[in-house]
């Protein structure tokens, strides 16, 4: 496909994207922080766009004390660690923090659109490459599964920056497969090799636990490509680059706040905080089904859906490959965390609305493996009849994955 192509396709996914969760956030949530952790967010957000890393206490604080803003030394600070903030810094210049998630959905769908595509890509050779109808499709997919879901949307109109965590994780992966691609021109190269650094740092920097962990699999996907020296020394040199820069920045940030290195906000939980520190424990028969999304927790990202995702995932070759042994790495273990993490609400099911967000990095496995799935069954039914073949045999495989998406999510 000519890349002014996958541009055009690219900028419509994420104006689309990012209208629907502007939408919400206008008559759903009216621009509101519904949250405490929202504040936190914003307020730190805030910070950052006067050109500060913390605030100095006002003599009216212990009035207006917020929950996730912490002073310690004199200085106020958000509890989270920086990533998230940073985005939204710009959007607080502009009068229109609002507005910092549903630009993060739209950059969510294009990098859900791009990861789908790489993965089709494996269904062909170098002799032999897909059709530019079936990368079209698996794109398509990509976004629509990814982007539609109510809880998606919900969290897309919201200060929470999970669907950010969603989208630098596909971003993340993205890079990944492109640095590993043959012959990637030197521009290229460091173009990519900037976003995997960047997009990796900020994954963890945003949600510590989510990053680190699905950023494990990313990583060691990474290593082999370069074992492997399908990796170019400029995207290498570029990457590590982005890594020492975004890394050193948020350690600094941190230290300037908390006092300490490689301590975040979190640690002050103990002493401000006691009933927040995090805790781990063994989930009760009853509490299983808030780590495990196979249940409960489905419907919330529907279109997206576990069986879907296997079956497209089951179908991948090659180099795609990896993508599995990277969601097996990354995805599989934090199950087993958020299983065991323990913040006092599994047990009653609160989710005050916005789904099961804990676990929202699983989209990618699914709406990548469900774009998969999909296209070449959407390539068939768009193709024209020949001799001796119906609709139903053209359209029918199609219409019945639909069906069952459907049918499953309204059943629940």
């Amino acid at each position: 496909i000519p890349e002014i192509a996958l541009m055009t396709l690219g900028a419509a996914v994420f104006c689309l994207s990012t209208v629907l969760a502007a939408l919400v956030c206008l008559f759903v949530m009216h621009r509101h922080d519904g949250t405490a952790d929202e504040w936190g967010y914003t307020f730190q957000a805030a910070v950052f766009a006067k050109g500060h890393v913390s605030s100095e206490m006002p003599r009216c604080q212990p009035y207006l004390e917020s929950l996730y803003v912490f002073q310690s030394s004199g200085r106020l600070f958000s509890q989270y660690t920086p990533g998230w903030p940073l985005f939204v810094a710009p959007f607080v210049w502009i009068h229109a923090v609002w507005l910092a998630a549903p630009v993060s959905t739209g950059l969510m769908g294009v990098g859900m659109a791009r990861l789908a595509r790489s993965a089709v890509r494996s269904f062909g050779s170098a002799d032999a490459l897909p059709s530019p109808g079936l990368i079209r499709a698996a794109g398509t997919w990509g976004a629509v599964l990814s982007v539609l879901g109510p809880m998606v949307l919900v969290n897309g109109a919201s200060r929470y920056p999970h669907v950010f965590v969603v989208g630098l994780y596909a971003w993340t992966l993205e890079a990944v497969l492109m640095v590993a691609t043959p012959r990637l021109a030197p521009g290229r190269q460091l173009l990519w090799g900037l976003i995997l650094g960047s997009a990796a740092v900020f994954d963890v920097a945003t949600r510590p636990a989510d990053g680190a962990f699905v950023g494990c699999g990313a990583a060691l996907l990474f290593l082999y490509f370069v074992a492997r020296r399908r990796v170019g020394w400029r995207a290498f040199v570029m990457a590590a680059v982005a890594v020492v820069v975004c890394s050193t920045l948020m350690l600094v940030i941190l230290r300037l706040q908390v006092g300490e290195w490689f301590a975040t906000g979190y640690s002050l939980n103990a002493v401000l905080r006691p009933w927040n520190i995090v805790k781990y424990a063994k989930p009760l028969p009853n509490q299983w089904k808030y780590g495990l999304p196979l249940a409960t927790a489905a419907y919330c990202w529907w279109p997206c859906c576990m069986s879907l995702g296997l079956a497209g995932l089951a179908m991948l070759r090659g180099r795609a490959l990896g993508l599995v042994t990277a969601f097996v790495l990354g995805c599989g273990p934090y199950i087993v965390y958020t299983e065991y993490l323990d913040l006092g609400q599994r047990g009653s099911g609160i989710d005050w609305g916005y789904g099961p967000r804990y676990v929202i990095v699983l989209m990618v496995p699914m709406g990548v493996g469900g774009a998969v799935a999909l296209a070449p069954l959407t390539v068939a039914g768009r193709q024209r009849l020949t001799a001796g073949a119906s609709a139903l045999v053209r359209g029918g495989p199609l219409a019945l994955a639909i069906f069952a998406m459907v049918s499953g999510w309204a059943r629940i």
